[in-house]
């Protein structure tokens, strides 16, 4: 075995982490290798994950100051618009496609484009920027990286214009409207 090959259900590689809203496992070691094999056991675990988000972080814990994730989202959930202070994150596609959304104050698009593997596969977005990434196709995965630590709820601040989500159908009515501007 080599030494930078994670393996999601092994104790020894990673910790598994099943109470937020996706599933997390966390790298345990270093170096870490994402190949097609790490990829595969992420759609795996996505399918044993009852309908949650899964993403591989390959920092160790939430306090990390730097975050680094291989992540796998749904497109029947619904993504609300948000943005973290001083924190800028970049997203890095590996498959699938996903819109990105960025919006001024009052919930006006500033920019919108799909992102995909082929096209536009990198995307920053600059800290205190309202922003949604939405999967397009059935599941969408990509690699992102932001600064931490992860502080729980406190890390992201909600606008008053985007649904919170306890509506399911105006939500995803809010979020066809957002997909039409691509």
């Amino acid at each position: 075995m080599s030494l930078s090959l994670i393996q999601l259900e092994d104790s020894e590689t990673v910790t598994k982490f099943e109470g937020g809203r996706s599933v997390a496992y966390f790298c345990k070691q270093k170096p870490v290798r994402v190949d097609d094999h790490l990829i595969s056991q992420l759609k795996q675990a996505a399918e044993r994950a009852s309908g949650k988000n899964v993403r591989v972080c390959l920092h160790d814990g939430p306090e990390a100051l730097f975050h680094d994730m291989v992540i796998l989202e749904r497109n029947d959930q619904y993504y609300r618009a948000h943005r973290r202070p001083n924190k800028e994150v970049t997203y890095h596609m590996i498959e699938g496609s996903m819109a990105a959304l960025i919006f001024d104050e009052e919930g006006h698009i500033d920019d919108a484009c799909l992102l995909t593997r082929e096209k536009n596969f990198i995307y920053t977005v600059n800290a205190d920027r309202y922003r949604v990434m939405v999967p397009v196709s059935d599941i969408v995965i990509f690699h992102e990286t932001s600064p931490g630590p992860f502080v729980g709820e406190g890390d992201s601040v909600f606008p008053t214009w985007a649904p919170d989500g306890s509506d399911q159908q105006q939500a995803m009515a809010y979020t066809t409207k957002l997909l039409e501007a691509l």
